[in-house]
Formats: C-alpha cells, structure tokens, sequence
C-alpha cells in the first residue's frame, strides 16, 4: 500500500496530539503504543520521499493535532513533540462537532476563553523558538498574516468567502459516495446526509460541483449576506463553513454571534 501511494506522489497527512501520554491516552490501541507506530510510520515515510526524490518542501508528511481539555496546560509539550519529530509546521486546531469528537464532547471540551489562552501560549512560544533558528509555524496564523500582511489568499478552504465547500473541495468516501466536504462526509456517518451529492459511478464532475446543496453552501458562506460578518473588521480575512453551521444551529448560514468558530477566529486575529 505504501509503495502504491509513493508511486502516485500521494501526500501523507496523520495526527500526532502531542506528547506519548497525552497521544495514547486520545489515541487508544490496545497494545497502548499509538504514539509510538505514529511516529515510527511519519519517519519511514519521510524517508520513502526523500529516497524517492520528491521535494521535501512539499513531499513530507503533515501532522495535525485534536485539541482536548487535557491539552491546554501542555501548549509547550505539544510545540516541543513536533519541533522534535521535525515538523515544520503545528495546526492547534479546537475540538470540531463531528464524529468521535462530538461523542466525547462533554468530557473534553472547553471555553473558547481557555482555548484563546492557550493558543497564545503556545504561539508565543513558537515565536521565541523561531527567534532561536528553530522553524516553526503556527497555520491559522500564517493563514491570517498572509491575507492581513500581503493581501493574498492561502485558500485555505475553511477560512475563505465563500468557502470551498463543493467548489474548491470534494471528499469520496471509501464506498464511492461524494460530499461536499470531510465535515459532510462525517454528518453522513453520524446519519444525517445534507451534504450528499452523488457517487462517482452515477454522477459526473458537473453535476456534483452544480449540485443545489454546493450552491446553497456557496450563498451561505458569502461573508457579505452574514449580517454580523458584513460589518466586521475581519471580513476581508475571514471564513465561515457551513457544514459546522449546520451542525450546531441547524443553518447552513449559521448565527455568528453563537458561534465557536467565529469567535475563535475573533480572537485569533485580535491576538495576531
């Protein structure tokens, strides 16, 4: 399978949730050992690339971390597990309302306040590294400092208007259906299918992407139809994603006001 997937240049993507304690205790196995075949595979792989002469500027593979309540007083340790691994790049991404995670909620969860600290914490920390020759990145602040320092757009699909549900992404799942997104995707696993289109054997490119619900999702994410985002100082920068919106209020438009992922974004760029 690997070979497969090196042959077809495809990248690579895994979570690594911090520290071994912390990534085995979010990631069960039974052998209790997650962390370390995680790690184990982010190296050979690494190595697979580099032997296979792909550029490792874009052929290595990305880490991506769940933030749990019993993350937020390890902002250092999780910066440290990866500056370690050689990760280049961290995304302290919050809890989403999907899947595992929505399952586990009560017990992991908490306030964007606490999250907001955190995140500060840890960029800051980042930033002393950096200061020290140490590379690394924190991606929603290279998001937003792209957009707000050289007015150009990352399309990072989730933090753009209109978002890229339908028109800049599709997920297939392992049986051939298509969604608009992963988040759909997800929804439809936890049974709720708003954000079906289709399946690869029954409807072609066109139909999907002109599908009613991508049209929808794009009217719904125009940041200048949301009334609170029409007069934010963060429009220009912003993004909002419809299938969390429906998710938590029913709405593919949503009510900014209410919403996590509003204010996480607020006060993301308010720091920055």
């Amino acid at each position: 399978k690997l070979r497969y997937l090196l042959g077809h240049k495809v990248q690579l993507c895994t979570s690594i949730d911090g520290p071994e304690k912390l990534h085995n205790a979010q990631r069960k196995l039974p052998t209790m050992d997650a962390h370390q075949q995680a790690v184990r595979w982010l190296r050979r792989i690494n190595e697979e690339y580099e032997k296979a002469g792909l550029d490792p500027t874009l052929y290595h593979v990305e880490a991506l971390l769940t933030t749990t309540r019993d993350t937020l007083p390890m902002w250092k340790e999780v910066v440290d597990t990866y500056v370690k691994l050689g990760c280049r790049a961290l995304f302290l991404r919050p809890i989403d309302p999907f899947g595992f995670a929505e399952r586990t909620r009560k017990r992991v969860e908490y306030s964007r306040r606490d999250y907001l600290e955190y995140y500060r914490r840890a960029v800051d920390y980042m930033i002393e590294l950096n200061k020290q020759g140490v590379e690394i990145l924190e991606r929603f602040a290279a998001i937003f400092l792209t957009k707000i320092l050289r007015g150009e757009d990352p399309n990072f699909l989730d933090v753009r208007a209109p978002a890229g549900t339908g028109i800049g992404q599709l997920a297939v799942n392992y049986d051939g259906t298509v969604f608009t997104c992963d988040e759909g995707r997800m929804l439809h696993e936890m049974g709720d299918d708003t954000f079906f289109l289709g399946h690869v054997d029954t409807h072609r490119y066109r139909q999907l992407v002109g599908h009613e619900t991508v049209r929808a999702a794009v009217i719904a994410s125009n940041l200048d139809g949301q009334p609170d985002c029409i007069n934010c100082a963060y429009n220009p920068y912003c993004g909002t994603i419809p299938a969390t919106n429906h998710k938590t209020t029913g709405s593919v438009f949503g009510r900014m006001r209410e919403s996590d992922v509003c204010a996480v974004h607020k006060g993301i760029q308010d720091y920055l």
